[in-house]
């Protein structure tokens, strides 16, 4: 069952039965449905590489994480963050994915103190490989709202999200 707004419970608190925290309605500039971000802090990554520097197809969505998540994952099956989102069963929800580098914006502005603790004041990557540098992908910052890009084969964190539609 999809949620309403009046459903939901307070940014940032865990949503019971959804899998993990409400984070807020995250409504993309590129025309695609509102949708209410779901983040689960009990399986962030800490300190992993985004994966292969090689290009990988289909993955420089700013907005689809989901979508990106299958573009990397079909490209490497055995990236250990796709593989690990993808893998999560929580509260019965198995449908999280990484979330691409607007969506961790959203995180960021409704929720950032707590995904920066979870991630030990590290950064997350997102899914989102920077389009003109294939050896590269986008990186949130939680302490202070940067972002940016970085070599693949650096270090950070990752978070599982996952979306649900909305009912007005």
């Amino acid at each position: 069952m999809n949620p309403s707004i009046i459903d939901a419970p307070r940014v940032g608190t865990y949503w019971e039965g959804k899998g993990g925290l409400n984070g807020g309605i995250f409504t993309p500039r590129d025309g695609s449905a509102p949708r209410i971000l779901i983040f689960d802090l009990d399986h962030v990554i800490q300190r992993k590489r985004w994966g292969k520097s090689a290009n990988v197809a289909g993955a420089t969505n700013l907005f689809d994480g989901a979508a990106n998540t299958r573009a990397i994952l079909e490209s490497d099956p055995d990236n250990e963050i796709a593989k690990h989102v993808t893998s999560l069963d929580v509260d019965g929800h198995k449908d999280f994915f990484w979330p691409s580098i607007f969506e961790l914006t959203q995180l960021f502005v409704t929720a950032g103190d707590k995904i920066l603790e979870a991630l030990d004041g590290y950064g997350a990557w997102g899914s989102s490989q920077h389009p003109d540098g294939p050896s590269d992908a986008y990186v949130q910052f939680f302490d202070n709202g940067l972002q940016g890009w970085d070599r693949k084969d650096d270090e950070f964190g990752a978070v599982a999200v996952r979306s649900e539609s909305l009912i007005y």
